[in-house]
């Protein structure tokens, strides 16, 4: 028969830690949680059975797997800067001057050291010099109306 003591568990709560430590996921913290729990379970009443404690085990690990998931989806990650890796969205609200006309409501614009491809809202020509503010984005399409 298996003789599973305490250390047992808490040596693979610890391997499992390990491992989530080096995995870009959370599930294996839920396990290594598991087997923490049984671990002291078994220390405070050492008489428990091999097969009990490996039940309590699995039962344990997808209760708090289960329970972790929805706890942190229910979690929404809030930023202070919610467009600092979409630069079309940084320009919003800015206001520039075109450095060529636009065709059929299509053309480029020069912001800093880049040329943008913008589009008019309105889909109107612009000529060159208008002063225009960009209203959002498609993708990396600015788009733009007369300011």
């Amino acid at each position: 028969m298996i003789e599973l003591t305490y250390w047992h568990w808490w040596i693979l709560c610890a391997v499992l830690f390990a491992l989530e430590m080096m995995a870009p996921t959370s599930y294996l913290l839920w396990p290594a949680l598991a087997a923490g729990v049984v671990g002291l379970l078994v220390l405070a009443a050492p008489g428990i059975d091999p097969f009990l404690q490996i039940f309590i085990y699995a039962v344990l690990s997808v209760i708090s797997l289960f329970v972790g998931i929805k706890y942190f989806k229910s979690r929404k990650a809030t930023s202070d800067a919610p467009n600092l890796n979409k630069r079309p969205q940084q320009f919003k609200g800015m206001k520039f001057t075109l450095n060529e006309a636009l065709k059929d409501g299509r053309g480029s614009v020069h912001i800093g050291d880049t040329r943008w491809i913008v589009h008019a809202e309105d889909g109107e020509n612009y000529a060159k010099g208008d002063k225009i503010v960009v209203t959002g984005a498609d993708g990396v399409t600015l788009l733009i109306a007369r300011a």
